[in-house]
Parts: structure tokens; sequence; C-alpha cells
């Protein structure tokens, strides 16, 4: 019966370890269909984007604490852990990037130039996600609601590094000429 159960776990593995990339993937579509297709006021988008998006985020380190809770080997676990944490720095780094306008006041014309910033809040934003699935790996498998109320608790303050990441890598500075 337990070579069974190994078995099980080995096959079910890849469902769990993709998980965490689905439901990030599922939160960055959630932000864009809730922009287009809803035409409504900020503060019933902000009403969805934190009933919705936020939730999606805060549940992936746990998809992926689970996978590797799963995992049959060592190496695997740590794949299914650093594999989510890469792609999503690896996307917002690219977004950024491709998004931004301005970089301290100097306009941008080609996307290389504001890399350097928007790879400082990517590698946050992997580091956050990596660190909560760590810390959400340190829970008992046989306690699914503690683990996932520890990711939930470490990703938000993964959420606020990033923001602060963020108003560093690009600060909120006013470009405006000022006549003396």
């Amino acid at each position: 019966m337990a070579a069974l159960r190994e078995d099980e776990r080995a096959s079910t593995w890849w469902l769990w370890a993709l998980s965490p990339v689905i439901a990030l993937a599922a939160a960055w579509l959630s932000t864009y269909a809730i922009d287009a297709v809803l035409r409504i006021g900020p503060f019933d988008r902000a009403w969805l984007g934190w009933g919705i998006t936020i939730p999606l985020v805060l549940i992936s380190p746990w998809l992926a604490a689970q996978a590797a809770h799963r995992a049959g080997n060592e190496s695997l676990a740590w794949l299914a852990v650093l594999v989510p944490a890469v792609l999503a720095g690896a996307l917002v780094t690219l977004f950024l990037a491709l998004s931004a306008t301005q970089v301290l006041c100097t306009p941008v014309t080609a996307p290389l130039q504001a890399v350097p910033r928007a790879l400082i809040v990517g590698v946050a934003t992997g580091l956050a996600f990596a660190i909560a699935a760590g810390f959400t790996l340190l829970v008992p498998r046989d306690r699914p609601v503690a683990a996932l109320l520890v990711s939930g608790v470490t990703g938000i303050g993964g959420v606020f590094a990033v923001a602060l990441a963020l108003v560093y890598a690009f600060p909120p500075l006013s470009c405006a000429y000022v006549p003396v």
C-alpha cells in the first residue's frame, strides 16, 4: 500500500508543481480582465483586485510548498519552490522594463534603460515568493490550514517589501519644471 501511495504522489507532483505558476498567471490576467472588461470606478476595481488578484498571489507560495511536500526527493522540492519564484521575478522585471516611461525624470526610449531598476523589483518579488514558500514548508504537512495562514501572512509581508522596492527603484518624483 505504501508503494502505491508513493507512485500516486509522484504521478500528481507535477500538477502541484504547476499550480503556483497557474495561480500567478491567473492573478496577472485578472488584473487585465478587471481593467479591460469592467468599466467601473477605482474603488470597484480595487475591491475586485483585493478579492481576486491578491488572494491568488498569496495562495501561490502555499501551492508551491504543497508541491514541495509531495515531491519524491529534495531536488524536486527545491524546483517546486524556486521555479515559480524565478518566473515571478522574471515576469515582474519584464513587465516593468516594458512599461516604464521614465526613470528618475529621464524619458525611457528603450526598455533596456529601465532593466536595472526593474531588476530590483523583480529580485524582491522572487525573494518574497521563495521566503513565503520556505516559511510555509516549515509547517507540518498534516496542517494545511496553518500552512495557508503562514503563507498568507508572509505573503502580505512580501507584498509590502515588493512595494517598498518599487518605490525605491521608481521613486515618485515630480519632474515638472518649477519656475523660480
